[in-house]
């Protein structure tokens, strides 16, 4: 008995000892090596800032175009929401070869080295569209924003206008199918007039009355299909405006201070748990 309260006793002494020579958590751990994890850290952050400094630089410049609808007869938020519904297909057109090769004209550079230099996107979902150039200059990627803003327009109005001449072309045939049975009808009415005039018959004012009723119909339809025609061509070309040209040209990367301090706080963060978990292993 004696000899087995010794060796508790020893033990106990033991961990009394480690406990003295170990910090007993994990913020006493950090605070002991604060200068070493100061040091790694900033070692890291240095490297990370230095090595950033190596990537090829990389600017943006934008410019802001408007699409805009008439008034319509309908409500007019559904005119602002034909309006952003446009711009978002029209967003999706500024990377297309028809522009594509309009901004490499407009700087005289191959249509190869500006693939993926040039995108544009909505602003908050409305007919609002931010069309980007990006460069290895800011000069450079003020040019490519200017043409593409350019560019973008003059596709979008040009297709636009092809649309509108079609539309227009395919009214000016139903017009034409709707005056050709109008003519025929009031022929067959002329006849039939005549025709109910001579026999005074119940048939033949029956014959008149539907015939009548055709023309009317007929006309009605014209008339229907010149207001919808009106309405829809002047709707199937908005107006596109830019409305903010070009601006100065930002850098996007590489951000060596952002990287820099990002690198510091990881660094810190991963030598202090590396100390936590070496003390960890020595009081086992």
């Amino acid at each position: 008995m004696e000899e087995e309260n010794e060796r508790q006793l020893a033990a106990r002494t033991r961990d009394k000892r480690r406990a003295v020579d170990v910090p007993s958590s994990q913020i006493d751990v950090i605070w002991a090596k604060k200068w070493w994890i100061a040091g790694g850290a900033i070692l890291i952050a240095t490297l990370t800032t230095a090595l950033s400094l190596l990537i090829p630089a990389t600017y943006a410049s934008s410019a802001l175009v408007q699409v805009s609808l008439p008034p319509s007869t309908g409500v007019p938020r559904e005119t602002i929401l034909a309006a952003n519904e446009l711009a978002a297909q029209y967003a999706q057109l500024a990377d297309s070869s028809a522009v594509i090769v309009r901004v490499a004209q407009a700087l005289g550079v191959p249509v190869a080295t500006l693939s993926g230099k040039v995108t544009a996107s909505t602003v908050n979902q409305l007919n609002l569209i931010r069309v980007s150039g990006r460069g290895g200059s800011a000069a450079l990627a003020h040019a490519r924003a200017a043409a593409a803003a350019r560019a973008f327009a003059t596709v979008i109005q040009r297709e636009n206008a092809v649309r509108s001449n079609r539309y227009s072309a395919l009214v000016a045939s139903k017009l034409a199918t709707f005056d050709h049975q109008i003519a025929q009808a009031e022929q067959l009415i002329n006849g039939s007039s005549a025709a109910a005039a001579r026999t005074a018959g119940t048939a033949a004012r029956a014959t008149l009355a539907t015939q009548r009723a055709l023309l009317v119909t007929l006309f009605s339809e014209k008339q229907r299909l010149l207001g919808n025609a009106a309405e829809n061509v002047t709707l199937s070309r908005p107006t596109i405006e830019i409305v903010d040209a070009a601006s100065g040209a930002s850098r996007t990367q590489p951000r060596p201070l952002l990287y820099g301090l990002a690198a510091l706080a990881a660094a810190a963060l991963v030598i202090s748990q590396l100390f936590v978990l070496s003390a960890a292993r020595r009081r086992q």
